[in-house]
């Protein structure tokens, strides 16, 4: 029964799956987002069958036209428009080329065409001719361009990622990035069916989730000085003549974008200096903080708060209290007795004060009498609170000590429970029900990474005393693991006959894979329960197992030595005898 179940798989397998495809344990399986619980779909959104279980994962970041011109914004969601290189299959159609002379061949096509699995369409236009060796086009929800992988400004690169995936990045000049994951091989189990996809089509459905979408932020990407366009080049800023460059510091908010201001001031004499051979103009105030004079040429000038603006003068005796102008007291000056006049200030006749125009005459005096914004108490608020917020973080370190401390015990005791659950892979149960009939299940767990292939299990069985037989009783086996179902991710359960005769009993599973079960359920009749000279006897089983005829060791946990594995299991069967007749109603087996 195991010949015939293998040779027909195998068959099924080759008439499902032409030569040439590759196979990987986990081929088709998602990454990232498309774990096999959320489906395999993405990055796309229902797509149809011409493209499904093509892509892994993909991920676009472009420029919004309506950022840098006039031209309307793209619209979600994005859809792939065109896919040229990710298959074999040649399409009904010649693909476009460019003949060794430059010219255009086989361009344009004006037909009913099957572009696409999913029906004709006629074509009106020019189509893509391929550039790399993988080309995509993908377009908005209107249908206009978002990333052309042929255009003359866009890079390719493609790379090998294990041995069931590639990774293909195209890049434009202005930064927008296409970078896409597709599968290369097919899993073993035939879910999904293995195919192969043309080299150059369109598909009909092919709706990238907008998870994949990125929109680059606006900025600068080129300077045009004079004649020169600068694009992706380091760019030094320099003051020229009468120019001054102010930078202030950059600043790095959490969480946005760095921004740095620069303000480039036109002065007079700045930067280079001078333009040559440009005469300066006389120097004169015009504004003051943006204010200009009167009409007379007069700024007023005050002050708020603390501070104050006024002649510069200084005291020079308190008991009567006499002050004069500190210009009196400046270099030059000579002080004179009786002087100033009491009309200095008011007439530059008086005086005390230097004649003509001095620029003397425009000293002022700008101070403050400010006291310090916080006193000494202030102080003292601010380190008790800092001593009170120590104390708390000190208060939640101790309780994140224990937290951790707490993970590292937890952790210690899931490993002990983990690598004795290792050390059991094998399950069996006797279930004695009303005589003369015992139930029986085996199960296997493959506890490792990898696919086994041809699992055996065999159940011995030993009666005391001994003499009892048993016979499997038809209809009552099950088994669950020895085949798939194309579509499930679960095993299937089909009734089943066991291999072997009495006391050996046999079931066979083709594969079991990493982390999933196998088990098998049936039920024995023993030929003398109930009968005359039938007497209470134990039934005692034992499993073991073979794996590509190899049997089943694990690791000794007192001794590290490999021993073969093997589990048992003894229920007692109480059938007394009653008037040389069975009497299934006042004969119950004991548990």
């Amino acid at each position: 029964m195991k010949g015939f179940a293998g040779f027909y798989q195998m068959i099924t397998a080759w008439w499902s799956n032409p030569p040439g495809l590759i196979r990987n344990t986990y081929g088709r399986q998602g990454i990232g987002v498309a774990q096999p619980q959320s489906g395999v779909d993405f990055p796309l959104v229902e797509p149809t069958e011409d493209v499904r279980y093509l892509l892994a994962d993909l991920h676009i970041s472009f420029d919004q036209p309506s950022d840098y011109s006039d031209l309307p914004a793209f619209k979600l969601p994005f859809r792939i428009y065109w896919l040229s290189g990710f298959g074999t299959e040649e399409p009904d159609f010649p693909i476009p080329t460019v003949d060794g002379d430059g010219s255009w061949s086989s361009i344009c096509v004006s037909r009913e065409s099957s572009l696409s699995s999913e029906g004709s369409v006629t074509i009106h236009e020019c189509m893509p001719i391929p550039k790399n060796g993988h080309d995509i086009i993908i377009v908005d929800h209107d249908g206009r361009t978002v990333f052309d992988s042929t255009h003359p400004d866009v890079s390719y690169e493609t790379r090998t990622w294990t041995d069931r995936l590639r990774v293909v990045v195209w890049r434009h000049t202005t930064d927008q990035v296409v970078s896409l994951v597709y599968h290369t091989s097919w899993n073993p189990n035939d879910w999904p069916d293995p195919k192969d996809y043309p080299s150059y089509f369109f598909p009909a459905k092919a709706v990238l989730d907008e998870r994949v979408v990125a929109r680059l932020p606006k900025r600068v990407r080129s300077l045009i000085v004079v004649l020169d366009n600068l694009r992706k080049t380091a760019v030094e800023f320099v003051a020229g003549y009468n120019m001054r460059i102010d930078a202030d510091p950059t600043q790095e908010p959490d969480g946005k974008r760095r921004h740095t201001r620069v303000t480039f001031n036109a002065s007079a004499g700045a930067g280079l200096g001078i333009f040559p051979d440009c005469t300066p103009d006389i120097l004169q105030v015009g504004q003051v903080n943006g204010v200009s004079p009167t009409e007379h040429g007069d700024f007023f000038l005050s002050a708020t708060d603390c501070y104050w603006v006024r002649q510069p003068t200084r005291v020079t005796s308190m008991n009567p209290l006499v002050t004069m102008p500190q210009i009196k007291l400046t270099p030059g000056s000579i002080p004179t007795a009786e002087l100033p006049d009491p009309l200095a200030g008011t007439t530059k006749d008086a005086g005390g004060w230097p004649h003509n125009d001095d620029p003397r005459y425009a000293h002022l005096q700008i101070g403050n009498d400010c006291e310090p914004c916080c006193d000494c108490p202030d102080y003292v608020a601010t380190a008790k609170y800092m001593n009170k917020v120590r104390d708390r973080y000190q208060s939640l370190g101790k309780q994140f000590e224990g937290v951790r401390d707490m993970y590292h015990l937890n952790r210690e005791r899931w490993l002990a429970s983990a690598e004795c659950l290792q050390r059991r892979p094998l399950r069996l149960r006797l279930l004695p029900q009303l005589c003369p009939f015992l139930d029986v299940s085996i199960q296997y767990c493959n506890q490792g990474g990898a696919c086994l292939n041809n699992v055996e299990l065999t159940v011995d069985f030993e009666t005391s005393p001994a003499g009892g037989t048993a016979s499997e009783l038809p209809g009552f086996t099950f088994i669950t693991g020895a085949r798939r179902i194309t579509g499930r991710t679960s095993p299937a359960t089909d009734r089943y006959e066991l291999a072997g005769v009495w006391p050996s009993l046999r079931a066979f599973f083709d594969t079991v894979q990493p982390n999933q079960s196998v088990h098998s359920r049936f039920r024995l009749q023993f030929d003398d329960c109930g009968m005359a000279g039938a007497v209470a006897f134990a039934v005692t089983a034992r499993l073991t197992a073979k794996i590509d005829g190899v049997d089943l060791k694990i690791t000794d946990a007192e001794t590290g030595d490999l021993v073969q594995a093997a589990v048992t299991d003894t229920q007692t069967l109480a059938c007394p005898p009653i008037d040389n007749s069975l009497n299934l109603m006042a004969c119950a087996c004991d548990r």
